[in-house]
């Protein structure tokens, strides 16, 4: 295993927010026409699209039938942006992107076109354009043949300390709410924003690691050619979390999910904590897998049912059929839990001030053994 370096602020600086996201207030809105002006985004909170194409899980998707459609993303706030993102599973056809200050019809001349993208060839949908301060931003879809659509993203100038997202304060406060009755909002703790990182891997280049947590679907790490491909991620606290997603590209093999709440010193007598901290060799000798996935066919995105695990680090593990297939790529991995939705009305916060109010120590009790029910895998 190779140790990652925790990443610095310096580091961190050059990686985006994604702003379009439900909890920051993003939503979609569904066009008619070209030439209808579109509702206010307040009247239509109940889309379908909204929780699918800006929620925490970039490996749902959402369908869309063959012709035109026209989809709306009202971001909460302006913002000046500069990438549009999306994955495609299995539509055919064009993809053309519009930004807006303003909200009116897509024919009238304040849409500018920012770009557009064929699909079909890749999964991974990436339209770069000229900076451009936005309000909105509108999708025109010309699918020869339907499929699903999901994973979208725009980004920009937002930096990981600039952008709001929802705050979480102690998790035991978190637990506290949610047992109260308190309305639950789906969020993905394995992000750059929350402080959590990739602190080992098996292989690869280690600078490239942080980019299967930086909310970019189209942004990857890959592995280099062998048997097991390994990586350990560090949540930072052992959030309850129900969902582990990821966005990959891999031939036929297996997955294996270990989860614990503490790691052994390694031989130099080093804890995970520490810098140059290295899992130990045997490891995997002494911990059964909570998961184990096995696929007879390409993958592209598994999602893992967890039913309200409290670990702090994950350990993910791939085993391909064929050592001679192309390498594992992982684009994203989210590991996501519920805040209280009352935490959203309150505080929409810095990236540091979320550090500040998240523990990074504790004491949590040791795991001898894995959960007796090893929860169920699906993929859709």
């Amino acid at each position: 295993m190779v140790t990652v370096p925790r990443p610095s602020e310096q580091d961190l600086a050059h990686y985006q927010k994604n702003v379009a996201r439900m909890n920051m207030g993003a939503q979609i809105v569904n066009l008619s026409s070209e030439s209808e002006t579109p509702p206010p985004p307040a009247s239509d909170l109940g889309n379908e699209y909204t929780p699918v194409w800006l929620g925490e899980d970039e490996a749902r998707g959402a369908d869309l039938p063959a012709g035109e459609s026209l989809r709306l993303i009202a971001l909460k706030d302006f913002h000046t942006v500069s990438k549009f993102i999306l994955q495609n599973y299995g539509a055919r056809g064009k993809v053309t992107v519009y930004g807006s200050e303003t909200l009116q019809a897509l024919n009238s001349r304040g849409w500018t076109e920012l770009g557009s993208h064929n699909l079909g060839n890749t999964s991974d949908v990436s339209i770069n354009f000229p900076s451009m301060n936005v309000h909105y931003v509108a999708m025109k879809f010309e699918l020869e043949r339907g499929g699903e659509i999901g994973g979208l993203g725009v980004f920009g100038e937002d930096t990981l300390d600039q952008a709001s997202a929802l705050f979480a304060e102690n998790p035991e406060e978190i637990r506290a709410l949610l047992a109260a009755g308190a309305k639950p909002i789906p969020f993905d703790f394995a992000s750059l924003f929350t402080g959590s990182t990739i602190t080992a891997i098996s292989s690869g280049n280690p600078a490239d690691s942080l980019l299967m947590i930086d909310d970019d679907t189209t942004t990857g790490f890959r592995f280099d050619p062998e048997e097991n491909n390994v990586l350990m991620l560090d949540l930072r606290y052992d959030y309850m979390v129900d969902l582990l997603s990821v966005v990959l590209k891999a031939g036929p093999g297996t997955l294996e999910l270990y989860a614990a709440n503490s790691l052994p010193v390694d031989a130099a007598g080093l804890s995970a904590e520490d810098v140059g901290y290295n899992l130990p060799e045997d490891y995997f000798d002494t911990l059964e897998p909570i998961v184990t996935n096995k696929f007879d066919e390409p993958v592209e995105r598994i999602q893992i049912n967890l039913e309200s695990l409290e670990r702090r680090f994950y350990v993910l593990k791939w085993i391909p059929e064929d050592p001679n297939d192309p390498p594992l790529e992982i684009f994203e991995i989210s590991v996501i839990g519920q805040v209280p939705e009352e935490l959203s009305e309150v505080a929409f916060v810095s990236r540091s001030q979320f550090l500040s109010q998240t523990p990074t120590q504790q004491e949590p009790p040791d795991l001898e053994a894995p959960p007796v029910d090893n929860p169920d895998s699906f993929s859709d």
